[in-house]
């Protein structure tokens, strides 16, 4: 009896033992998370060359299934995806996740398993998808892919348009500038590599006969598993290799009701807000661990997907609307924009200053490195019964204005690059000064142009006859300006603004014709925000030249800026106003060169 009581403890002893060491300690029936992620490859050929194969187990793995593949790999992730906002199916299909490899392409979900041997299988229930797609149904998908290719391509072709703008127009020392720099890297490299995506997707398209074959691959707790079978809804899995891991004996219960519902959601739902401030449910992505304690990320009631860094204030990350209009910068409370920020899209982009989701505008800073110019008339030369002449020897710009605040570096001492000389106003008045002051700017080689006031007392071709009459334009340097400072009152008198527009329009037609030169349009920031949108598009293509007084720089395209109508310049007395050309020195030297002046 001892030697049996002793041959059973160290039996005992050593199945102790061998479920403490054992390779994996989990129970049978214990509930394990499944990791499948999956990709189908796209090829295209005449002619299949496997067309009747059997569809096997082995089907989740590597497939070639055509005698003559195509050069190109093209590989995406699923057919149809839900809409993580509505939770409904789309109604257009398209390919997903596209992608010229394979692991960029793969979808990882994760499900609920349930151990069912000591062999290590796991049972699973795994969504009802096609291992192989092909015919009508996929040429239509891959076709409205392309034409949704297209879309993209162009919107980002439209928006790196613009941030080529932003640079052309801005340097370093502009707040905001690296950053916008910065993306503009990004989208580039973006959009080089969706233009590959869209050119090897259209040859597979224009090769013939398409098929897309699924590759599915599956990981628990590290370990690699494969597709044993699958029937009546449920798959088996089992280790790749089956000497790495054996399972402990165990009881338990099969959990039907996870089995039944075995998709993890991996888009967990947050309180969120729409732009406009209204709550809205929205689903998160999925974020590492670290990630979801920096950051929360969601998409509001209308589709904006938000991603803000949490414990910080303000509230800083980023935005991008269903159209694909991007923003970054800092938040308020109810996720408006608000702060400093930038955005862009098809319309300009948006440095600066933004207040409760409205844009304010971009603060410049005042350096040495801008060029600056100056506009004057007979109220230089005349101030109640004096005159005063102009000592065009002495011209520096001394002081930018008192009407708002500015962020300046340095003294200002700037030299006066350029120079707009009032000629005519309306059909009779004309400038007694212009002449001589015309030629003394010439004289001292600073670029001159006349420009004309516009008087809704009259139309726009007799007002362009008069002006080309008394302006002397072939000793000018640079394009000639026409300024339109109409109140509402006097474009109502007129007969609206289509009339106004009509009728500058005329004016800026015939003197360019005469000119050879386009001629630059003057308007204060006021009239584009109540009027411009509704100017015909033969307008809009006319440079513009804004005056806005305040501390923001004007958010238009816009060739120079008005920004200040009481400046100081040595050698001319009283107010002057001041104007800074919008972009760098480069640019205004270009600028000048085209217009036929040479530069001081």
């Amino acid at each position: 009896m001892g030697k049996i009581f002793i041959t059973l403890v160290f039996l005992s002893f050593c199945w102790v033992m061998g479920l403490y060491f054992r390779r994996d300690k989990s129970w049978v029936r214990s509930v394990v998370e499944v990791e499948m992620a999956t990709y189908y490859t796209l090829e295209s050929n005449n002619a299949f060359a496997n067309d009747g194969r059997s569809e096997s187990d082995d089907t989740f793995e590597n497939n070639n299934v055509f005698a003559g593949k195509s050069k190109d790999k093209f590989y995406f992730s699923e057919l149809f995806v839900k809409d993580r906002v509505q939770d409904e199916e789309d109604s257009v299909t398209f390919l997903r996740n596209c992608a010229l490899e394979a692991d960029s392409a793969e979808l990882r979900l994760v499900y609920t398993g349930l151990r069912v041997s000591r062999d290590a299988e796991i049972q699973v229930v795994l969504p009802s998808i096609e291992d192989t797609l092909r015919g009508g149904v996929l040429a239509d998908v891959v076709k409205r892919s392309l034409l949704r290719m297209e879309e993209e391509l162009s919107r980002q072709e439209r928006y790196l348009k613009e941030l080529r703008y932003y640079e052309r127009t801005h340097s370093v020392v502009d707040a905001g500038y690296n950053e916008v720099m910065a993306f503009a890297m990004r989208m580039k490299t973006d959009f080089v590599r969706q233009k590959r995506l869209y050119e090897a997707l259209k040859r597979h398209f224009e090769a013939g006969e398409l098929m897309a074959v699924k590759h599915s691959r599956f990981r628990v707790n590290g370990v690699s598993y494969r597709l044993k079978g699958q029937k009546t809804g449920l798959a088996i899995l089992q280790p790749e290799d089956l000497r790495l891991r054996k399972l402990a004996l165990g009881t338990g219960r099969l959990q039907e009701d996870l089995l039944r519902y075995p998709k993890k959601n991996k888009y967990p739902r947050w309180e969120g807000f729409s732009v406009c401030g209204a709550k809205s449910k929205a689903f998160v992505p999925p974020f590492s661990k670290k990630q979801e304690m920096e950051f929360m990320r969601f998409r509001d009631s209308i589709g904006t997907l938000f991603c803000v860094k949490l414990n910080e204030e303000p509230l800083f990350g980023t935005a991008i609307d269903r159209r694909g209009a991007y923003y970054r910068g800092s938040f308020d409370e109810d996720f408006r924009r608000h702060g400093f920020g930038f955005s862009i899209d098809d319309e300009l982009v948006k440095c600066g200053i933004w207040q409760h989701g409205r844009f304010k505008g971009e603060r410049m800073v005042y350096t040495s490195d801008r060029i600056y110019g100056i506009d004057i008339s007979r109220y230089q030369h005349e101030h109640g019964r004096r005159k005063y002449p102009i000592h065009w020897n002495r011209l520096r710009i001394r002081h930018l204005g008192t009407l708002s605040d500015k962020k300046i570096h340095g003294a200002v001492d700037y030299p006066v690059s350029f120079v707009f000389i009032k000629s005519t106003e309306g059909t009779s008045i004309y400038n007694r000064y212009y002449l001589s002051d015309l030629r003394s700017a010439r004289r001292h080689r600073i670029p001159a142009a006349p420009y004309h006031f516009f008087s809704t007392h009259s139309d726009g071709r007799a007002q362009a006859r008069f002006f080309l009459k008394k302006s002397h334009l072939r000793m000018t340097d640079l394009p000639a300006m026409l300024d339109v400072e109409p109140s509402d009152a006097q474009i109502r008198k007129m007969g609206g603004a289509a009339r106004l527009f009509s009728e500058v329009l005329e004016w800026l037609q015939i003197v360019e014709r005469a000119t050879g030169r386009r001629p630059l349009l003057y308007v204060s920031q006021t009239f584009v925000n109540k009027y411009m949108e509704h100017a015909p598009e033969a307008l809009k293509r006319y440079d513009v030249w804004i005056a806005r007084y305040g501390e923001f720089k004007p958010y238009v395209k816009l060739l120079l800026w008005q920004l200040s109508p009481d400046g100081r310049v040595n050698g001319i007395h009283g107010d002057v106003d001041i104007n800074v050309f919008n972009g760098t020195k480069e640019e205004f030297e270009r600028w000048v060169s085209y217009s036929g002046a040479s530069t001081p």
